[in-house]
């Protein structure tokens, strides 16, 4: 059997919570959840303005990098809310995530999620693009239809979204009844 390369939602919320305990709690665990939720890479994440996110209607823009498909996503309550905070509390007007002297930069997410990761003592390797591996696994997972697992993480050919209907562990389950 292959080694599992990716994360389960369990070692995701693991990790969210060894990011709480950093240096920056609310930034680095919204970080990390964020990334998770939305499939960003480290660069679309840093990437994010405020002016990115419409309160009225709970949306966010997704710039997607590789030549993937730019795209809106829903934010649920508990994001709308963390953001709010997150923007209450930020020193840079134009950027979500901020750093101490300006808007981070991709190398600090690779920082926070390896600090996250040691803390959380996980069994498998964490990066930061293990995040939006994980979501393409979780949603597989769900039995979402691989067509909107693509327009979710940006995908151009759903070649790049087989993986993870491939790998994923309970997208079988039902087959025969």
């Amino acid at each position: 059997m292959r080694e599992r390369r990716y994360l389960t939602e369990p070692e995701v919320l693991q990790l969210i919570a060894a990011a709480r305990r950093g240096r920056y709690p609310d930034r680095d665990s919204l970080l990390i959840e964020l990334m998770y939720r939305h499939g960003l890479r480290a660069s679309e994440a840093v990437g994010l303005r405020w002016s990115d996110i419409d309160w009225r209607r709970d949306r966010i823009l997704i710039r997607r990098k590789k030549n993937g498909r730019t795209g809106t996503h829903p934010l649920s309550n508990s994001e709308q809310a963390r953001l709010q905070t997150l923007r209450d509390a930020n020193d840079a007007p134009e950027y979500v995530f901020a750093g101490e002297r300006g808007p981070m930069h991709r190398q600090n997410v690779n920082r926070i999620v390896a600090e996250a990761a040691k803390t959380a003592e996980l069994p498998v390797r964490v990066t930061p693009h293990s995040l939006r591996h994980a979501c393409g696994f979780e949603l597989a997972d769900r039995k979402v239809d691989v067509r909107r697992i693509q327009q979710y993480l940006g995908h151009r050919s759903v070649s790049s979204t087989i993986l993870y209907t491939d790998l994923a562990g309970r997208a079988l389950d039902d087959i025969w009844g």
